[in-house]
């Protein structure tokens, strides 16, 4: 990931200020992002990097499926958890294929 630089400046008078930011999404009605709603989008612990999945059902949820792929020769998948705001009935399977994780 790279930080975004953002610039503002004023018409009127020689003022400018800029400040770099991580730019992440939030996922929009009926959409899913991956990462962290604040800051980088993925947070890394040594050899850990913790990727967060996040949907937004614009209403209530039925049922959903979600394939995380990724290139197995840099990335491990090794567990699954739900978050501390989830409470519905939940399934991960990782590494079938390698370089899958579907929820």
């Amino acid at each position: 990931f790279e930080l975004v630089t953002i610039t503002a400046s004023s018409a009127c008078r020689a003022l400018s200020s800029t400040k770099d930011i991580a730019a992440n999404l939030q996922a929009q009605p009926r959409d899913v992002d991956l990462g962290n709603i604040y800051n980088v989008p993925f947070d890394q612990d040594g050899d850990v990097v913790q990727i967060n999945v996040r949907a937004n059902a614009d209403g209530t949820l039925q049922n959903f499926q979600i394939d995380v792929n990724f290139d197995d020769s840099v990335i491990r998948a090794t567990a699954c958890d739900t978050g501390a705001d989830w409470s519905g009935i939940w399934t991960c399977t990782i590494n079938d294929p390698p370089n899958v994780v579907t929820v």
